[in-house]
Parts: C-alpha cells; structure tokens; sequence
C-alpha cells in the first residue's frame, strides 16, 4: 500500500487477522497483508475522537444553566 499512515500500518500490524477473518467470512475480496485501508483507519479515529468528546461534554449538560460550549453544540 502507498502512503500509509501510522494508524493504518498500526491497525495492519496488530488487527489483520481479525479484518482478515470478517472479510473472509463475507466474501469480500481484499489484500490479506494490508486489510485496513487509510480511509476506514481514519473513520475509526473520527468516531473515537466523536464519542470521547460527546462522553467528556455529557456530565457537563445542563438544562437550568448552559455554558458557552453547550450552546455551540447545540446550533451545530
């Protein structure tokens, strides 16, 4: 694979045989040293990134009295 990115040769390294096996099981062709591809990596780390944030800003929520952060939350 050209150009590939820390996280992608990380998740190559240390999960291809999970991937390889899901793949496998679905019949979905795919290259067996390098299953993981930059795209799907770095979706999994947005959706990380998402969720943490969401879970830190969650017991900040306040109904009775919103901070700055929640009111731009709110209008994005």
């Amino acid at each position: 694979m050209e150009n590939e990115l820390w996280l992608t040769a990380l998740l190559n390294r240390i999960l291809a045989g999970p991937a390889n096996a899901v793949l496998n099981a679905v019949n979905v062709p795919h290259d067996s040293v390098h299953p993981w591809s930059n795209w799907l990596s770095m979706e999994l780390l947005v959706a990380a990134i998402i969720v943490i944030v969401f879970a830190i800003l969650r017991s900040r929520l306040s109904v009775d009295n919103p901070g700055k952060l929640q009111h731009t939350f709110e209008v994005v």
